[in-house]
């Protein structure tokens, strides 16, 4: 639980959905540096998104429904297949979840956000992380990336770690990493 009270994200999970409990209650300075746009039915990024200079958080996740990975039917979610070069403008971007799209690779200029923690990129089942590597290396704060569903992060997962290693990193790509690194979440029965 201290892990998503870091990002103020809690993650539920409940069979195969998995509810975003985020902005209730925040004012509007708050919402300003939060968006949550998880399952808006998007195929692109909304431009308007990049004209909030101070966002630290941006979740365009597609976790309304989990499917087994490389199944992309997804009822009412996202499909994002490509982002633009604007979001290297939100210099203060902090997390950024794009988890459970179409997504092959980001900018380059990804390596620009250089107050980024949390890369979230889960559930993009062609996504190429050799592309990804150099970028990576170059986000000093980054301390998460969420790579589980990742075929070539699967396939190539020593080779992934073994390039990554110089850097303080939380990396997941195994379902036991996943389980690991959010097993601490108490699930409260009713």
């Amino acid at each position: 639980m201290k892990q998503f009270m870091k990002t103020q994200r809690l993650f539920v999970v409940f069979g195969t959905a998995i509810c975003l409990l985020a902005s209730c209650g925040k004012s509007v300075k708050e919402q300003d540096r939060m968006v949550y746009l998880q399952n808006s039915n998007l195929s692109s990024i909304p431009d308007s998104i990049f004209d909030k200079p101070h966002l630290e958080v941006l979740v365009l996740s597609n976790h309304g429904f989990i499917a087994p990975i490389g199944n992309s039917a997804f009822e009412n979610g996202n499909s994002i297949f490509g982002v633009s070069e604007k979001i290297c403008t939100l210099k203060e971007l902090k997390v950024l979840d794009l988890a459970f799209n179409q997504l092959s690779v980001l900018p380059s200029c990804i390596d620009e956000l250089q107050n980024l923690t949390e890369l979230d990129l889960s559930g993009n089942p062609n996504f190429d992380v050799h592309w990804l590597v150099p970028h990576i290396l170059k986000l000093k704060k980054l301390k998460l990336l969420n790579l589980f569903g990742v075929r070539q992060a699967m396939a190539e997962r020593a080779w992934l770690i073994e390039q990554l290693e110089c850097i303080p990193l939380d990396i997941i790509i195994t379902r036991e990493e996943l389980l690991k690194k959010y097993s601490t979440i108490p699930l409260e029965k009713n």
